[in-house]
Parts: C-alpha cells; sequence; structure tokens
C-alpha cells in the first residue's frame, strides 16, 4: 500500500510540474479562458481571505458568488435531496459528501499528532470500519495505531497500540472473515546498541474488533531491512498470510528477496516462510497477495529480475503459488514482454482459477520508447498463460497502470490509470500533455478491451488515479485519485463512480471545503487517497486519505461552510489525519 501511494505521489507531481497554464494567456480562445478563471477564482476562494486576490470578498459564499457570476447550484441527479456544497456549485461535482472525519489519535499532554494511513477495511455487517495508522506525537518515535469508527458518521469507537516502546509503523490491515479479529502489518525499528546498525523487522499484529484488545505481535527478520506490503487471511480464519520484502547488503548492488509468511491465527506463531530471489538474484518486489478461496493455496506475485549481459537491469512480471500449510512452491512463473517490466497490481478471480497481474512496460525502441501498460493471465493450476495484453496510448503519450480489481461475476477485470493526453486550446498550439484517470473493462476470458472511460476535469487538470474497489454486485466501481488544478497551488481528491458497462455515474472532488487543498499541493502534502472501499449491500462508499490541513484557523472556516450545507465534517484536526470520507451510492 505505502508503494502504491508513493508511486501515485510521485505520478501525480511529474505530471502537474509539467501541466501548469499560464492565467491569462493572450493565445486562449475566449471560452477556454473563461473556463480557467473561473476555475481559477473558485480555487482563490478556498483559501483563508487575507490570502486572496484583491477585490474578491472575505465571505466565502459571496466570493463563490463572484466565481460563478451568480448562478445556480445544479439539480443533484435523479432529484435526490443531497447536501449542496461549494464544488457542487461551481459545475464540477455530481455530488457531496456525507460525512468526513479526520481521525488523529489523542496525545497524552495535547501535543500535535500526525496520522499517515495505511488502510481501511469494513465488516460485514457495514456499520463499523477499522483504520490502521502510523502515528507521530510530537518528538515522539512513531507507533501503529489501530482504530474503529462507526459508518453513521465517522465516530471513534475505539483506539488499540501495540504494547512495544521501539518505532513502529503500519502498512497494511485485513480483517478475518468471521470479524472477529483485525490484523495489521508493518515495521519495527530495532536498535541493538548506540554502535550497530538499526535492524527494521516485520511487525505483524491483531486486535480484537469488539474492544480492539491486543492479541498477539509477531517478528521477521530475514534481511538488514525488511518492510512488508500486504496481509491477508485464510478464508477460514485459521491463518495470516503476509508479504514483502528482506534486504540485503554486502554485495556491489543491494540484493532484494521477496518473502512470504504464514502464521496461525490464533496466537501469531510462524508456520513458515518462503524466499524468492528473482532469476538472477538482484532486486526484486512483490505487489500483492491473494489466498484462494478454499484457502490452500497462496498466491504471490511481483518484479522478478532477469540475467543481463550488458551491465544493465531489467525486470519481468514473476508470480508465485505457495502451499498455504507449508509454504512449499507448487508453480512458478515468469512473464516478459517488452522491457523494464514494473507490476503495480494483481487480483485473483472470484473463482480462484485465474491471476491477473497489471503493471507498466516499455516497447519501441532504445531511440524511441514507447510507454504503456501489460496485464497478463495466469492459470492459477500450472501459471500457465492464459491471454497477454498491452496498451500502448494512441496519443503516444504515457500510460501508467495505477489499481487494479476482478469483478466479483468474474466477467471482467478492472483497470484504473493514468494516461497522457494533448489538449488543443488554438488551432495549431498544443498545450503541454496532462493526465487523466482512464479506466478500461477488460474481458476476464480473453484479455480483450471491453470499454474505457476517461475523466478529465478541466481542459487543464490532470487526474490521477490511487485506488480501486468494485461492488459486491459487480455493478459498479469505484475510483479514488487525485485532481490537479492550475498554478500548482493543490492537489485535491476526487471519488468517481462507474458501472460495470463502462459509464460514469457521478464524480465527487473534495476541494473547496478542503483545507488540506489550498496551498498544500504545492507545499509537497497533497490529500492522498491511500483506498477506497464500499459496503457489501453497495450503499455506501468510503475513502482514506492522506491528509494535511493548512491550519486550524483555515479548517475553522472552512468546516464551518460545510456544516452550514449540512455536511458533518470535524473542525480542528490537531495536525496530518487520516481523512475518512463518506458517500452513498
Amino acid at each position: 500500500m505505502r508503494d502504491r501511494v508513493a508511486r501515485a505521489v510521485t505520478v501525480a507531481a511529474a505530471v502537474l510540474a509539467t501541466c501548469g497554464v499560464p492565467a491569462r494567456a493572450a493565445t486562449m480562445a475566449g471560452a477556454a479562458r473563461d473556463s480557467h478563471d473561473r476555475v481559477a477564482t473558485v480555487l482563490a476562494c478556498s483559501r483563508p481571505a487575507a490570502a486572496r486576490p484583491a477585490g474578491l470578498p472575505a465571505d466565502r459564499a459571496a466570493c463563490l458568488g463572484v466565481a460563478l457570476g451568480g448562478t445556480q447550484s445544479p439539480a443533484s441527479p435523479g432529484g435526490a435531496a443531497l447536501p449542496v456544497c461549494a464544488n457542487q456549485a461551481a459545475g464540477l461535482n455530481d455530488r457531496c459528501e456525507r460525512w468526513a472525519r479526520a481521525f488523529n489519535d489523542r496525545s497524552p499532554d495535547g501535543s500535535k499528532v500526525d496520522d499517515t494511513p495505511a488502510g481501511l477495511v469494513l465488516n460485514k455487517q457495514g456499520d463499523r470500519m477499522f483504520v490502521a495508522t502510523t502515528t507521530k506525537v510530537g518528538a515522539a518515535q512513531p507507533r501503529v495505531t489501530v482504530a474503529a469508527l462507526s459508518t453513521k458518521n465517522g465516530a471513534t469507537l475505539w483506539t488499540a497500540h501495540p504494547p512495544v516502546v521501539y518505532s513502529t509503523t503500519a502498512n497494511a490491515v485485513t480483517v478475518t472473515a468471521d470479524d472477529r479479529t483485525l490484523v495489521v502489518t508493518g515495521t519495527l525499528l530495532y536498535l541493538p546498541n548506540l554502535n550497530a546498525s538499526p535492524l527494521t523487522y516485520w511487525f505483524t499484529t491483531a486486535y480484537a474488533t469488539a474492544n480492539g484488545r491486543f492479541l498477539w505481535g509477531a517478528l521477521f527478520r530475514g534481511g538488514g531491512v525488511n518492510v512488508p506490503v500486504a496481509v491477508r487471511t485464510s478464508p477460514r480464519g485459521d491463518s495470516v498470510f503476509v508479504t514483502g520484502t528482506a534486504s540485503y547488503g554486502g554485495h556491489q548492488r543491494e540484493y532484494i528477496e521477496w518473502v512470504t509468511a504464514g502464521y496461525r491465527l490464533r496466537d501469531g506463531k510462524e508456520l513458515w516462510h518462503n524466499r524468492y530471489g528473482g532469476q538472477a538474484g538482484g532486486q526484486n518486489w512483490p505487489v500483492g497477495l491473494a489466498v484462494a478461496p478454499h484457502g490452500d493455496v497462496v498466491y504471490v506475485a511481483g518484479s522478478s529480475e532477469h540475467p543481463q549481459t550488458t551491465g544493465t537491469y531489467n525486470w519481468d512480471y514473476g508470480a508465485l503459488a505457495l502451499d498455504a500449510r507449508t509454504g512449499r512452491v507448487r508453480w512458478k512463473a515468469v512473464v516478459r514482454q517488452g522491457s523494464n517490466h514494473d507490476p503495480v497490481a494483481m487480483a485473483l478471480s472470484p473463482a480462484g482459477d485465474r491471476l491477473y497481474v497489471t503493471g507498466a512496460a516499455t516497447y519501441g525502441t532504445v531511440t524511441s520508447p514507447a510507454y504503456g501498460m501489460l496485464t497478463v493471465a495466469l492459470s492459477t493450476r500450472n501459471g500457465a498463460r492464459s491471454w497477454l495484453t498491452r496498451y500502448l496510448d494512441p496519443s503516444g503519450l504515457s500510460a501508467t497502470p495505477m489499481a487494479f480489481a476482478a469483478s466479483p461475476k468474474g466477467d471482467r477485470v478492472f483497470l484504473a490509470a493514468a494516461v497522457g493526453q494533448r489538449r488543443t486550446v488554438v488551432a495549431g498550439a498544443v498545450e503541454p500533455s496532462v493526465l487523466t484517470i482512464t479506466t478500461f473493462g477488460l474481458d476476464a476470458r480473453s484479455g480483450h478491451g471491453a470499454w474505457s472511460l476517461a475523466y478529465a476535469p478541466d481542459p487543464s487538470y490532470s487526474a490521477v488515479p490511487t485506488a480501486l474497489a468494485v461492488n459486491a454486485q459487480g455493478t459498479m466501481l469505484y475510483l479514488a485519485g487525485q485532481v490537479g488544478p492550475p498554478l500548482l497551488v493543490a492537489a485535491y481528491p476526487v471519488t468517481l463512480a462507474v458501472t460495470a458497462a463502462g459509464k460514469r455515474a457521478w464524480v465527487a472532488r473534495y476541494d473547496v471545503r478542503d483545507p488540506g487543498g489550498a496551498g498544500v499541493g504545492a507545499a509537497g502534502y497533497p490529500a492522498v487517497p491511500v483506498a477506497v472501499v464500499v459496503d457489501r449491500a453497495g450503499a455506501n462508499v468510503y475513502d482514506s486519505l492522506s491528509y494535511y490541513p493548512a491550519g486550524t484557523g483555515v479548517a475553522s472556516t472552512e468546516c464551518g461552510t460545510a456544516h452550514g450545507a449540512g455536511v458533518q465534517q470535524t473542525c480542528a484536526p490537531t495536525g496530518a489525519a487520516n481523512l475518512v470520507l463518506a458517500y452513498a451510492k
């Protein structure tokens, strides 16, 4: 999860750095100029009154009135009585959130607390959610925090911490099939003595979902630096599986392995672990973990370095099938088409018969490379390739996959990508490229593209996806990502709902009322969606974001506007927070 978010931030930053458009470009056509000015003014209204350009009213509503030229809020789709918020009035949104809560762990002395989210999971009943964060209180060492929140309004029900004095982080979280146990995996930093180098262990912990009671903790050390990336439990709820990396020094080039471990859920006892060093040793990273529907096989996929004779390094897709009881390798597969393969996500079909892996790859030639996407389906019986498909955007610009999911119906796999586009404002003049959130529906049997849908909110904005979820009915998918406006002032979170047939259902941007938006993106603290989940009934969608408020004064002003619009929102986070948003389907 942490790797995926870092990748999203890197891609977004690289694109936003190239897509700024002069605020008053004389060459812009009238319509484009008006649209740009409107967006820039709406953005200015989201800043504190003292930071707005001269001539704009101090009152938020009056300021937006100037920005929108007196236009009225559009009716909600279907006439639904949803809260009317400022960004909806700006014509940027189809709807607003039901509630928003910025979770910050409490500090014993009231000092500043920063919380960095690692994930979000729901119970089956849909009345409670669980978050795992890394909490930093003042100058103290970071520590793992887990919490249960009410899905009704985001209220905190309980919080818990592992009983250790060392520095710990949360990287991924899951809940057992019976909803009784929450499992978090992350790291623990141990310093043997003042003269020794610190050791980074995997640190996996379990908690009772009823009250947060700590159940057990398990350490794993394969190399000097060990970082878990994913955790899953068996369908029967008797085992926990974790995958990640172990790094080893002492080589001309650092050696990194995949490591996958199995634990007994009852007490955290390690049952087995498996190490995979790729095709040529070197550097290898797993991107995900899945467990077969019957619980007998664990699947891991990621990058696998292969031999080179040129002195350069290259990576393939790799996948392993491991016996869930012993960790023994049942099969391994390596896929290569193009070069510099960069897998980002994997998914298992509902029936457990196919393993899907997607990512980026380089095609073309050394002097004229083309950057596209590569998706492959492997048979889970023996690792044989079922199909392989690649995508190169017709514009010639890059296409970078960011998130992946399989339909519960088994007929589709869905891919969310950041795809470059060119926008012509004046004939013969092409603006720098921008990214769109582009969703692809692939036929699960053949890999052929069934449909694609691009979301681009404004001619000068870029949009990058970071997370993807599909409802249990297989009828809707939800994407969370970032939108970057002109002038690099901010990076706003966006949630996009798309039907399984590839039609846009609604979009919700959490921006104008976001005290973490104005100026924060430019300062390097954008609001980044870490996870999006949907309840089993398909009625509610929740986002977890890494959120950095600009200041308490701004937060109070912004939250007052939200409360006036009928949206529940916390108003005074004390530091960086895990911001959870709730939307109706």
